[in-house]
């Protein structure tokens, strides 16, 4: 090493170690439509992901006598925030679609027909999503718990990573607390329904530093719709389509529509706490109980 890179090493090296790290990390999910195909030059079949998590097709079937909502909780991303660390949360992004797999009768061949929800609010008239970023105390030593034979899904709450989280069985579906999202919940994002920060852009400017240790985890809960049941819109002769929004004329061509897939994806700023003191906003959750 030169004399330069020595001085320099000297001058710089202490700052540097503290300057924040740019991240983003975003949903993925297995998909049986690139099983075959694969979605990477890293192998097929067994990199059969894409960015985003199917939703079962099954409609959400509450339970009154237990208060169970029903309702598919998605873990769509995360990120660990090490003990003498903060994240800086600037921007979220979401995605939802709606469509559903056209089956060629003669041939089985699958053709997926999708649509990106768009349209702030809109929602099936007997399904919604809504979606949350909560802090959960990370776990020292998680429980084994049995693998889960279905992609994509997990019965462990506590984690990282994408996955539709259920409580054993898989089938009927059951969440875990009622489907309730975990943790204590970032100031003005610990619920929201009306699907305000698109995938196609990222959010306004955000400012929510938060401090470690703690599993920085963002949500989604999904009613599933009934094509069996739900209302449908009955318009009269020579009605102008284009008076609906675009997913209503999408739903109305294509009447076995269902939510398919959800996605998110969050934009951090990682780095020691001093660096970011001042722009504190929640404090870490308390560690659960030793059991």
């Amino acid at each position: 090493m030169s004399w330069l890179a020595r001085l320099r090493r000297a001058l710089t090296g202490d700052r540097l170690d503290r300057e924040p790290t740019l991240i983003q990390v975003a949903s993925a999910g297995y998909n049986q439509e690139l099983a075959f195909t694969g979605s990477s030059p890293f192998g097929s079949p067994i990199d059969s992901f894409s960015t985003f998590l199917d939703v079962p097709p099954r409609p959400t079937v509450p339970n009154l006598l237990t208060g169970d909502s029903g309702r598919y909780l998605f873990r769509l991303c995360g990120w660990s925030i090490p003990v003498g660390h903060a994240a800086r949360l600037i921007a979220v992004g979401e995605y939802t679609e709606i469509g559903y797999t056209q089956i060629d009768p003669d041939t089985a061949a699958r053709y997926p027909v999708r649509r990106p929800v768009t349209t702030p609010g809109w929602s099936f008239v007997d399904g919604n999503v809504s979606r949350a970023i909560t802090c959960l105390a990370p776990v020292q030593n998680p429980s084994i718990l049995p693998f889960s034979a279905v992609p994509s899904t997990s019965q462990n709450i506590s984690g990282l990573t994408p996955a539709l989280i259920f409580q054993a069985p898989l089938v009927p579906y059951t969440p875990p607390a009622g489907g309730r999202f975990p943790g204590s919940p970032l100031p003005g994002l610990g619920l929201w329904r009306d699907g305000r920060f698109r995938w196609s852009f990222s959010s306004s400017p955000m400012d929510y530093a938060v401090e470690g240790p703690c599993d920085l985890v963002y949500w989604a809960s999904v009613r599933q719709t009934s094509t069996a049941t739900r209302t449908v819109i009955d318009l009269p002769p020579g009605a102008d389509l284009g008076a609906l929004v675009e997913e209503d004329r999408f739903v109305r061509q294509f009447p076995e529509a269902l939510y398919s897939r959800i996605g998110g994806f969050l934009v951090l700023e990682v780095g020691p706490s001093e660096r970011f003191a001042n722009r504190r906003f929640l404090d870490p959750p308390e560690a659960p109980p030793c059991p």
